[in-house]
């Protein structure tokens, strides 16, 4: 329920930006020289160079002889640059790379956790505000965009204090054999349980996991195919989560733990095999559905539990932010699944928390065809 205010949630610079032409203020130059000198300190620096709008853009590429941001034109998703012998050059990436602040600057997207002055857990810069319990009573996490907010919490009682490790929160034991693996993503929250053997895989806690649920202003529905939508009043997805998994380690290499001292309890690590199944893994969507105040979901029970199930077994719904600056043609693809949801055969790679952001690797859905039925996307909306 892994990417990410809306986060909005420093590149300290050497400049500012004058006459759109990012420019020192330098009181005893002349704006010219003031100009160039900028342009050496960035050139030096190997730091591109920027302008407020095209016109100055393309005037300062122009003169140059290299090619200067758009600053009016940048997103978390996309670069325009003025070319020196004219016209302009588009960089655009499938995940966010970087994020607006509040007073305007761009930060890069850091998913990295970290305790806040009041308790909170939050990441340093993702594209949606994320803050997650550090223990206790109330939310595992919530999720904001604006005034709007998307809070969803654990079932089973207190949340134990967790253990941080990079972009993930680990809270351990939240049912007997069973951790809770929270990590921020560059658009959202991917929320893994972890069943770690066949007695905790028996709880029938798990047979359903039914968490509440509750939206400022956002309402909670499933479709056809398990994808959840959090949309507000005018029926815009502020957050979405593609139709959650799960999968065991079937397909994984045992690694040999490394011994510990006697007598000290070992430190919670997340499995390498958390990030997503392999090929080798039993693996399945699982039925969801939403309600008033609550989202369930049902595991599979073939991939949970049975003589042919290689431990641990991992349970993974993941939200994500489903409004961007970015350019909506393009569009985020979690797992190719045909018209029945069938996720086999297709030969893609999940990968929800390596450096693509959480997404099955080279693939994308065209615009005019990502509605057929042949693939379910999070689609970036403007």
């Amino acid at each position: 329920m892994q990417k990410s205010g809306r986060a909005l949630v420093s590149l300290a610079g050497v400049a500012v930006v004058l006459s759109g032409v990012a420019a020192l203020p330098v009181a005893s130059e002349s704006p010219a020289r003031a100009s160039s000198s900028i342009v050496a300190l960035r050139s030096a620096a190997n730091q591109p160079l920027v302008a407020d709008d095209s016109a100055d853009a393309s005037k300062l590429a122009v003169s140059t002889g290299q090619p200067v941001e758009i600053l009016a034109d940048r997103t978390d998703f996309a670069q325009t640059f003025a070319e020196p012998s004219g016209g302009y050059e588009e960089s655009e990436s499938l995940v966010p790379e970087r994020v607006q602040q509040a007073d305007g600057s761009w930060v890069p997207i850091n998913t990295t956790l970290s305790v806040l002055s009041d308790g909170q857990i939050a990441p340093g810069a993702i594209t949606a505000g994320l803050n997650l319990s550090d223990g206790g009573s109330g939310p595992l996490f919530t999720l904001s965009h604006g005034s709007q907010t998307l809070a969803v919490s654990w079932p089973y009682g207190s949340l134990p204090t967790p253990t941080l490790s990079g972009a993930t929160a680990i809270y351990a034991d939240v049912l007997p054999g069973v951790n809770l693996l929270v990590s921020a993503t560059p658009t959202g929250v991917s929320d893994v349980v972890e069943v770690t053997d066949a007695a905790a895989a028996a709880n029938p806690d798990l047979a359903t996991l039914t968490f509440p649920v509750s939206g400022n202003g956002l309402t909670v529905s499933a479709d056809s195919l398990g994808n959840l939508s959090a949309v507000d009043a005018s029926g815009d997805a502020v957050f979405t989560a593609a139709a959650p998994q799960m999968w065991d380690s079937a397909g994984q290499t045992a690694a040999a733990a490394p011994a510990g001292d006697a007598g000290q309890a070992a430190t919670p690590t997340v499995p390498a095999a958390a990030t997503g199944p392999i090929a080798g893994d039993a693996q399945a969507v699982m039925a969801v559905t939403a309600s008033a105040g609550t989202m369930s979901l049902t595991p599979v029970a073939s991939v949970l539990a049975g003589s042919s199930v290689v431990y641990p077994v991992f349970i993974d719904p993941t939200w994500n932010s489903g409004q961007s600056n970015s350019n909506p043609s393009w569009s985020d693809v979690y797992e190719t699944l045909d018209s029945s949801g069938d996720v086999t055969g297709y030969g893609h790679t999940w990968e929800p928390n390596n450096s693509n952001g959480g997404i099955t690797s080279g693939v994308t859905c065209d615009p005019s065809t990502q509605d057929n039925g042949d693939c379910v996307t999070q689609h970036r909306e403007q």
